[in-house]
């Protein structure tokens, strides 16, 4: 099972990172080894951009990343865990009223009482 494979909120420890020898894929490596994406270490997918765009990933628990999904298909897992994102300490971040919401929103229009 690859990286790409998995769906937003689904968890799992990367196995080993793929390459075919040549020197653009040793690069690749190297690239994705430096962004922390090694032997391991778990990696949660946040969210998947639409037709078939990047893929937001956190590894441990302290960084974010966005990959390809070419690139994903590269990095094997093993450990999956779906739907849990309980691993890496995160927990889903409720809505929080912006302007113009909430209950509070109608003391903070104003009125045309002449």
């Amino acid at each position: 099972m690859t990286l790409r494979d998995l769906s937003p909120w689904d968890e799992a420890i990367i196995d080993v990172i793929n390459s075919d020898g040549t020197e653009v894929q040793d690069g690749f490596k190297i690239r994705l080894e430096a962004l922390g994406l090694v032997p391991s270490k778990p990696v949660l997918v946040l969210r998947g951009a639409a037709f078939g765009g990047p893929l937001h990933v956190r590894v441990s628990s302290t960084t974010e990343v966005a990959i390809r999904r070419s690139e994903a298909e590269r990095v094997q897992i093993r450990e999956h865990q779906p739907g849990t994102g309980r691993h890496l300490g995160h927990r889903r971040r409720r809505h929080r009223a912006g302007p113009g919401e909430g209950p509070s929103a109608q003391a903070h229009t104003t009125r045309s009482d002449a």
